[in-house]
């Protein structure tokens, strides 16, 4: 179904299970940041995350620690 390059952002499980199924592969915020990262956009993703966090956004504390060990923050 897929052709070309194309990521899906989406956060919403139901949402990646269908992209899944049809072969469109996905990221979600956290991916987003850690290629920001990774490309130089950013220095770090840290601070972003508290930001969002802060605006309301949820996200675990679980997943919080992974992305900044995966950005080598922790």
């Amino acid at each position: 179904m897929c052709s070309g390059d194309v990521l899906l952002l989406l956060d919403d499980r139901a949402g990646r299970l269908v992209a899944e199924k049809l072969n469109i592969p996905t990221t979600g915020l956290i991916g987003i940041l850690l290629l920001a990262k990774e490309k130089g956009i950013i220095e770090k993703i840290g601070p972003l995350l508290d930001e969002i966090r802060n605006q309301g956004y949820w996200l675990s504390d679980k997943v919080v620690d992974a992305a900044r060990q995966l950005a080598g923050e922790k």
